[in-house]
């Protein structure tokens, strides 16, 4: 088992000297033709430990365990966030066809779509998590205001039918 151990020790040393890389653990057992199992048994402190002993800094190992979770969270977040800004988009759409005659229901509808475009090329542009919050919150800003503005104008022209519904019922009587 020690002789195994010293074997692997040795490999990770030369493979990260020659590409500056960690091997995964994958490829360490299929190299030596070992379970994991039997891995763990002579590394109790699983991979870390391994590239520890074989003199590898541990920011390296740390820095590409967390870069891949960072961007992986990142590419995720920009996909549900786009999801959440097509769909704002979508019913502010909608509701403005329910105001087609009013001319400001159809300035808040481009104004939206100029803004999603500036967001959306936020999304897209954002390298980590600080840049996509705050993509996030200027989309939430501007959603809540295009909201506020049509559910005004849609209280307005249900309050004119209702008047105009009153004084046609007024006229019949």
């Amino acid at each position: 088992m020690e002789r195994l151990r010293r074997e692997i020790i040795e490999y990770v040393k030369t493979r990260y000297k020659s590409t500056g890389k960690t091997p995964p653990l994958r490829e360490i057992l299929r190299k030596f033709n070992i379970s994991s199992r039997k891995f763990y048994r002579c590394f109790p402190g699983k991979i870390e430990e391994l590239y520890v002993l074989s003199g590898i800094p541990c920011h390296d190992v740390k820095i590409k365990k967390f870069t891949a979770y960072d961007e992986a969270d990142l590419e995720l977040e920009k996909v549900n966030l786009k999801t959440e800004l097509r769909t704002i988009l979508y019913k502010l759409q909608m509701n403005c066809l329910r105001l087609l005659n009013d001319p400001r229901a159809n300035a808040i509808l481009k104004s939206s779509e100029e803004i999603y475009d500036k967001i959306n090329k936020a999304i897209e542009e954002a390298r980590n998590l600080q840049e996509l919050e705050k993509a996030k919150n200027l989309l939430t800003k501007y959603s809540n205001t295009f909201h506020k503005w049509l559910r005004s104008l849609i209280e307005q022209q249900i309050w004119q039918r209702a008047v105009e519904l009153k004084r046609s019922m007024e006229h019949e009587c």
